[in-house]
């Protein structure tokens, strides 16, 4: 789709398993119209039919440097090729722009939150939009 970047960030340290790994991307949806709210809507939607799915939050807030966001965060079973099963826990950080959409999004287990979210929140905490 030519009205969709990705930038992925994946965590390949040599002591991470499928249970820990972590990755981030940053989604750029260009000509979104669709109002924060409806985004986040549509986020607590999307995968619904993925074993063990929950909503663990949705909130419309403000960053600390006072931008308004989506914030969506979801759980959902996994297998590893070894057929071991865990949860995994995502979270949708999603931000208007002029010109679209931008969402931050964390992909990790569930056991992994906890230690990832600090990271993820420092790179919400340091964006400055030059054009909000």
């Amino acid at each position: 789709d030519p009205d969709l970047f990705r930038v992925t960030a994946i965590d390949i340290r040599s002591d991470v398993t499928l249970q820990s790994l972590s990755k981030m991307d940053i989604v750029f949806i260009a000509q979104d119209d669709r109002p924060l709210n409806e985004l986040r809507i549509a986020q607590t939607n999307q995968n619904r039919a993925l074993a063990q799915f929950k909503v663990l939050s949705s909130t419309l807030t403000k960053t600390a440097n006072g931008l308004d966001v989506a914030i969506v965060d979801l759980q959902w079973q996994s297998v590893t090729p070894e057929n071991e099963v865990f949860l995994s826990y995502h979270r949708d950080v999603i931000f208007k722009v002029p010109s679209g959409t931008v969402d931050f999004q964390l992909f990790t287990g569930l056991t992994e939150k906890d230690r990832q979210l600090p990271e993820l929140e420092k790179v919400i905490d340091s964006l400055v939009l030059l054009n909000p």
